[in-house]
């Protein structure tokens, strides 16, 4: 009788130890699986920002020596989709996306010019040309598009437009395809040196 119990305690004794194992096996398997879903989800996040990084726009806004253009140029990796653009000079505010105000900003950076204004088309001692964007615009990655032309052949006439523009704030506001914000500014300190005619 004595044989039967040691038997039976060896068989308890052998399945406490079968059900730890067990449970061993379980808890190293589900940390595994937690450590597998940790890497899926950062290599996740890891392509979703360089897919944002690499459809970044960086948009400029460059004042090129004569004839005066101001430009928008896309410096960045991906489209750039126009939001607003917008000056200040004297005090008033223009809209350069509304085709009017964009018409009265120019007037107010070629008023009172030596210079006689002739036909925007024709070649003359003073002419302009502008484009007229919209909200909706959009810039590609390396693109570069004019909004403001100014020509004029006076000397004068280029320190005077070229005083105005440092004393205007330009701003355009614009979006990436991933709805992500930006502001650019003319810096008219960084450019002044190769606005000489």
């Amino acid at each position: 009788m004595q044989v039967i119990v040691e038997a039976t305690s060896f068989q308890c004794a052998s399945h406490v130890a079968s059900a730890s194992t067990a449970d061993f096996i379980a808890a190293t398997s589900a940390f595994i699986a937690f450590l597998a879903l940790c890497a899926t989800l950062y290599a996740s996040w890891l392509q979703r920002t360089n897919s944002r990084l690499s459809a970044k726009p960086l948009m400029e806004i460059d004042l090129n020596p004569e004839p005066s253009t101001l430009i928008l140029r896309n410096s960045g990796l991906g489209p750039a989709l126009v939001d607003s653009i917008s000056a200040v000079f004297d005090g008033k505010t223009y809209d350069l996306l509304v085709e009017k105000q964009l018409e009265a900003f120019i007037a107010q950076m070629i008023s009172g010019l030596v210079a006689a204004e002739t036909d925007e088309t024709e070649e003359g001692p003073l002419s302009h040309q502008f484009t007229v964007l919209s909200n909706r615009t959009v810039i590609s990655a390396g693109e570069t598009m004019p909004i403001i032309f100014i020509h004029t052949e006076e000397e004068d006439d280029w320190n005077v437009i070229h005083g105005r523009f440092a004393n205007t704030e330009l701003k355009i506001e614009y979006h990436s395809i991933y709805k992500e914000r930006d502001t650019a500014f003319l810096d008219y300190s960084a450019a002044k040196t190769s606005l000489q005619p």
